[in-house]
């Protein structure tokens, strides 16, 4: 199965690259990209047959090294994964055999493992659901049901075409998504096996970098799907809500890191793009109807440490 090369932006992996690379079958060829020479990264790589070693001797982000091992991609079809998870069951022989469809990118499924503990990630069969609707599956995204690094695969020219990674604080997998989608004329989905990420405590994880330090980023990735709707001007309401939740979203989180001002700013966009109420269970609905999100979060906050107070 030589369509498909798995490209593993790798920075300090010594610890968990050997999992990573043993899930892989050894009939998929793997590009390493070793993001600064700083451990014995390198030579857990060596042992896999199928692994070639590229080496950024410094540290170039993950964003630069997928794009780097892209460009030495020679297979029709290229995934990523990260070095710190790993695949079950078959994932990129269903990736393959997907394409026959004439997709130019290929969703899976994915879990989440934590506390050796999994937990499905139900917004694959979200995506599953919508695959034939491009506007569905983009509102769908942009609201955050979509896939992770290692669940998506692309036509190899197709990716290079559309210019690769983009570099942002967080969310690139949130990023590159929405932009296949845009550029995209045709989607599929495997059912074949499924991506396992694995949520640890790592504070170099892009999935800990704050909210508002990457709001610039947000914003811009946001622009595409907004220019998007200005030119489907049948769908043009329904993306732009779904817009407005991912706002709404971004407030949510503002609120919490405590940047209030911030936090209304985002609240704002959301508003102009047509998202008037509130997301959450019903609960916190109608909480954030009756005192305003901001309240809420903070009213959430002083019950928390009450809570941490009593229990000590």
């Amino acid at each position: 199965m030589a369509d498909i090369t798995v490209v593993i932006p790798a920075h300090n992996a010594e610890k968990t690259i050997h999992r990573t690379l043993s899930s892989i079958p050894s009939n998929v060829s793997v590009i390493a990209v070793i993001d600064g020479r700083s451990d014995e990264t390198s030579r857990e790589v060596a042992a896999f047959p199928n692994a070639s070693i590229v080496v950024n001797e410094l540290p170039l982000g993950a964003a630069r090294a997928r794009n780097i091992g892209l460009e030495k991609v020679t297979s029709e079809y290229v995934t990523f994964l990260d070095a710190d998870d790993f695949v079950e069951d078959g994932l990129h022989s269903g990736m393959v055999a997907a394409f026959s469809s004439g997709a130019d990118a290929v969703f899976t499924r994915w879990a989440v493992l934590k506390n050796d503990r999994f937990r499905e990630g139900a917004s694959s069969n979200v995506v599953c659901n919508l695959i034939e609707s491009k506007v569905e599956l983009l509102c769908a995204w942009v609201g955050g049901q979509g896939c992770l690094t290692g669940s998506v695969a692309w036509k190899t020219t197709f990716l290079q075409s559309i210019g690769g990674w983009a570099a942002v604080q967080k969310a690139d997998d949130y990023e590159i998504g929405i932009r296949t989608i845009i550029k995209g004329e045709r989607f599929a989905f495997s059912h074949k096996g499924r991506l396992i990420y694995v949520d640890h405590s790592s504070p170099t994880r892009f999935s800990r970098v704050s909210v508002a330090s990457s709001i610039e980023d947000q914003k811009r990735i946001l622009s595409q799907a907004e220019a998007f709707a200005e030119r489907c001007t049948e769908s043009a309401n329904k993306i732009f809500t779904a817009i407005g939740l991912r706002y709404y979203v971004l407030a949510l989180s503002c609120f919490q890191e405590g940047h209030t001002s911030l936090g209304r700013d985002m609240l704002a966009e959301a508003r102009k793009r047509g998202f008037h109420g509130h997301a959450g269970t019903r609960t916190a609905r109608i909480i954030s109807s009756i005192v305003g999100l901001e309240n809420k979060v903070a009213l959430a906050s002083i019950t928390r440490q009450i809570g941490s107070s009593l229990s000590r």
